[in-house]
């Protein structure tokens, strides 16, 4: 499966980070860190698989939490409409 930045979204990037709208629920959301590392590279559509391997190959992280905070974070991000499954 592929994920994107959904259409409803805008983003503006501040200094440390991104602040994101839903246009769609009017609900800001901030995301900093490698969280807005991972917003970038979703600016093309990208596997869960690519997002682990970017993460593991730029920041010092164990593999299994990198795994399972990168799945928590689309999955946050898709339930509140700022990714999309393409």
């Amino acid at each position: 499966m592929l994920y994107e930045i959904s259409p409803d979204c805008v983003a503006c990037e501040v200094e440390d980070g991104f602040v994101i709208l839903n246009l769609e629920s009017n609900l800001y959301f901030g995301l900093d860190g490698i969280g807005a590392e991972i917003w970038k590279n979703l600016e093309e559509p990208r596997s869960i698989d690519d997002l682990i391997e970017f993460t593991l190959s730029n920041y010092e992280v164990c593999a299994a939490d990198c795994s399972n905070d990168v799945l928590a974070l689309v999955a946050e991000m898709r339930q509140n409409g700022l990714v999309r499954q393409v």
